[in-house]
């Protein structure tokens, strides 16, 4: 209800500065940051950039230019990347498992219960896409976060043992960014490129 009613405002007021309170602004970036849903972050982004005057074409023009500086840099990449590395595409995932009741037909005045799984279970899967090969592995973990990432990465070098650079293309979600990280990257002999934000078409393993 708060992200219609800051969304309406946006709409209303599109192309204009600080239409937003600080309360806000600070609730919406909080948001922004947190959450999972890529599709849904995308709207907190639009409406904190309209806060800042920029206007909806400005933003996917802007947008625009970055990815297709970074399809130049992944082209040149393939090229130039010796035989013995690989290029992956890796990605975590997040589903949960829930009982949705879609629809049904109950007496009325009659109570009903429904079996239903355990609210919000969630899986945190981890993995790599190698589009020559068409491989993928998984990884499950109780959470996502810079030791889980840790362990994928000490994962990758068993799974590829022999080239001396593995390039890694993850989005810039905050465990793939942090210090910790970019730190076992670092032993691993393993780089990290990093797609512009919200740009899950430039990674393939996003379609899985």
């Amino acid at each position: 209800m708060k992200l219609f009613k800051l969304s309406s405002k946006c709409g209303i007021v599109g192309g204009m500065k600080n239409f937003l309170s600080s309360t806000e602004r600070g609730t919406l970036k909080s948001m922004h940051r947190k959450e999972p849903n890529r599709r849904v972050a995308d709207r907190f982004k639009a409406i904190l950039l309209s806060d800042k005057g920029r206007t909806y074409r400005r933003v996917a023009e802007a947008d625009s230019v970055r990815q297709k500086v970074f399809i130049e840099f992944y082209e040149d990449l393939l090229t130039t990347t010796p035989e013995d590395e690989f290029i992956l595409f890796g990605d975590g995932a997040h589903p949960t498992m829930a009982t949705k009741i879609v629809y049904g037909w109950i007496k009325t005045s009659y109570e009903k219960p429904i079996k239903t799984t355990d609210l919000m279970t969630r899986v945190n899967l981890m993995g790599p896409l190698n589009l020559e090969s068409m491989g993928v592995t998984i990884g499950q973990h109780e959470t996502i976060d810079s030791a889980a990432m840790k362990k994928f990465f000490d994962q990758l070098k068993i799974d590829y043992p022999s080239p001396t650079t593995i390039h890694l293309i993850l989005d810039q979600g905050l465990y793939n960014k942090s210090i910790a990280t970019k730190k076992s990257v670092k032993e691993r002999g393993i780089k990290i490129h990093y797609p512009p934000l919200y740009s899950p078409n430039l990674n393939p393993i996003e379609r899985l």
